[in-house]
């Protein structure tokens, strides 16, 4: 049974091997880190720099490791919480993880941070976290779009998308 533990972290060199090539770094994180690998430090200090406007999950399956995400509060003022930095190993794709994730985080959003609404953001041709994210109850928004992002000239649109309580 899947569970999420607050990251530490000893939880970064898991997160990093997950990060297998820039592609996969950037849909992970957009622009938030200036080059890639990042380091456990970089990382560490990301997260710490929101304070207790974030919270940082490690997905245990077991003892397992399988999937990382967080949760941060973009204003103090407003109960809305966004997801982010959504990442499952790879090699336990496919196998219902990140939904199971998915569905505890928003759970947890819901019940433990008293959120009204939860979004996401997620890039267009993501097709297949976009239907994730579409089976798990969010609607598309509106969009931002990226142009100078992985080494092109060219927009990458990314939808943001909503659940309400």
């Amino acid at each position: 049974m899947l569970e999420l533990k607050k990251y530490q972290k000893s939880d970064a060199p898991f997160l990093l091997s997950w990060l297998q090539n820039e592609r996969i770094f950037r849909y992970w994180c957009t622009d938030t880190y200036p080059s890639f690998p990042p380091t456990a430090e970089e990382i560490d200090a990301f997260y710490t720099s929101w304070g207790e406007d974030i919270r940082v999950f490690t997905a245990m399956d077991g003892e397992e490791p399988i999937g990382h995400i967080t949760m941060r509060r973009l204003n103090k003022t407003t109960t809305e919480w966004r997801l982010g930095f959504i990442l499952v190993d790879e090699k336990k794709r496919g196998k219902g993880y990140g939904k199971e994730m998915l569905s505890l985080a928003i759970r947890y959003a819901f019940e433990e941070l008293n959120a009204d609404a939860i979004t996401i953001g997620v890039f267009e041709e993501n097709v297949a976290a976009k239907a994730l994210y579409e089976k798990l109850g969010f609607i598309p928004m509106g969009e931002v779009r990226y142009y100078h992002f992985f080494g092109e000239e060219m927009p990458y649109p990314i939808l943001k998308m909503e659940k309400k309580l």
